[in-house]
């Protein structure tokens, strides 16, 4: 079973797959009716019409990159919020363990109780990074693929971002 941290982060990354096939569905209708309309107008219009069109693509190129990179990092912000959660739990289990082994008199059982302790911390932690990068990594595959939907240049603009992350 997932640690709560990365369940919860993978119903957020449903509920946000969920809403960029809708916000893909009413961007492409609605480029459609603006293309459509840009057309029929192109015929008339001025050096100044194309500069405000030009203008209006940058907007929503703006604006559906910074919805995406939103998303991105609520989506990082969800997931070290839970893992953060999990990790504080974890070590007041290896507390709670630890503490209770040092009431063992027999020096040979509290060696086994505080090695047995150390043991599940540490496979409980790297578990938990383990599925920190997962998550990590999914936000940014994800955000990456979405950049498609706001246009064939989009590009990721942010440069090293995943690098810093990757430091958590």
């Amino acid at each position: 079973m997932l640690p709560f941290f990365a369940r919860s982060a993978t119903v957020f990354l449903a509920f946000s797959l969920l809403f960029d096939m809708a916000f893909a569905q009413s961007s492409s209708s609605s480029s459609r009716s603006s293309l459509s309309s840009s057309s029929v107008s192109s015929v008339s219009s001025s050096r100044s019409s194309r500069s405000s069109s030009s203008r209006s693509r940058d907007e929503q190129y703006v604006t559906c990159m910074r919805q995406y990179a939103e998303k991105r990092e609520d989506f990082m912000q969800l997931s070290m919020t839970g893992y953060f959660n999990y990790m504080m739990k974890a070590l007041r289990s290896r507390e709670e363990r630890i503490l209770s082994a040092w009431q063992i008199p027999d020096e040979r059982q509290r060696q086994l109780a505080l090695r047995s302790a150390w043991r599940s911390f540490g496979s409980t932690w790297r578990v938990a990074n383990n599925q920190l990068k997962d998550l990590r990594t999914k936000a940014w595959r994800t955000y990456r693929v979405n950049l498609a939907q706001c246009g064939t240049g989009a590009q990721d603009e942010e440069g090293g971002g995943m690098g810093f992350d990757s430091h958590f």
